[in-house]
């Protein structure tokens, strides 16, 4: 019970410490932590919408959207769509509608 009360006495002293070095250094420590949130803005905000609108960093959605408009401009994209549109070819297009 007696290391007990004693590591409880330790904790309690450390957090006043922690309190009192704070508040004795809150201008310091903030102009730090702004700092260094300014440096390493785009590592920490996850979305880097900055770098992506740049186009630094593509999203699933803009891979999609680049893979789409190139292969729309593959010489036989149209035919094979409408190859693909035929009743016996549904099988294996499965994303087509279904009232095909």
């Amino acid at each position: 019970m007696k290391e007990y009360r004693e590591t409880k006495r330790d904790k309690g002293k450390a957090a006043a410490y922690q309190r009192s070095y704070y508040v004795a250094n809150k201008e310091r420590l903030n102009a730090n932590n702004r700092a260094y949130y300014h440096k390493n803005k785009t590592r920490l905000n996850k979305n880097n919408s900055a770098r992506r609108r740049a186009g630094i960093i593509k999203t699933d959605r803009v891979r999609k959207r680049e893979w789409t408009q190139r292969r729309r401009r593959m010489p036989d994209y149209r035919a094979r769509e409408r190859l693909y549109c035929r009743r016996d070819y549904v099988k294996l297009k499965r994303n087509l509608s279904r009232r095909i």
